[in-house]
């Protein structure tokens, strides 16, 4: 949401509007991560700087919502926290599914690089398989304009004859 609403920022050349918003966000993201590092063990500090970045992004929307509104009009606001529960359920379903997959396969200490890739590549696979899954039985249409640019960038890239470089 806090990407989308700095694009919204952007359009209307109002780099200097964010400011507030980012300063908020910053200050977030150092008291949480000292926040991390006076509470938690040192092998958490890491998870703790990462959770202290993304309540930052939950800040930064939160504060840019009456700004975002005042230009634009609407957010669609139920729409959008719609579409946020519904991709967390999916998300719930996909993680529960790759605990599946990986329970079996083994995820230890003891595996050596190529057996690791090998579980990341399986899980990661299941679990994108049972997001977009889950997605289309709760009739996400934003799923559907995902697959349709892509299926559009796909269908110029074959006609090109492959990606310019």
């Amino acid at each position: 949401a806090w990407s989308m609403f700095q694009r919204v920022y952007y359009a209307y050349e109002d780099a200097r509007g964010m400011v507030p918003v980012q300063i908020v966000m910053a200050v977030v993201v150092v008291a949480g991560t000292l926040l991390a590092r006076v509470l938690a063990p040192a092998r958490w500090w890491v998870a703790g700087a990462g959770l202290a970045m993304s309540v930052s992004y939950l800040v930064g929307a939160l504060l840019a919502v009456p700004a975002v509104r005042r230009r634009i009009g609407t957010i669609d606001g139920p729409r959008v926290v719609r579409v946020h529960v519904q991709a967390l359920i999916a998300a719930a379903v996909s993680i529960a599914a790759g605990i599946a997959v990986l329970l079996p396969l083994g995820a230890g200490a003891g595996v050596r690089l190529g057996g690791a890739v090998l579980r990341c590549v399986v899980v990661g696979v299941v679990m994108t398989g049972v997001y977009v899954l889950v997605l289309r039985l709760m009739r996400v249409e934003e799923l559907g304009l995902i697959a349709s640019s892509a299926k559009s960038a796909a269908g110029r890239l074959v006609r090109r004859g492959g990606p310019r470089r």
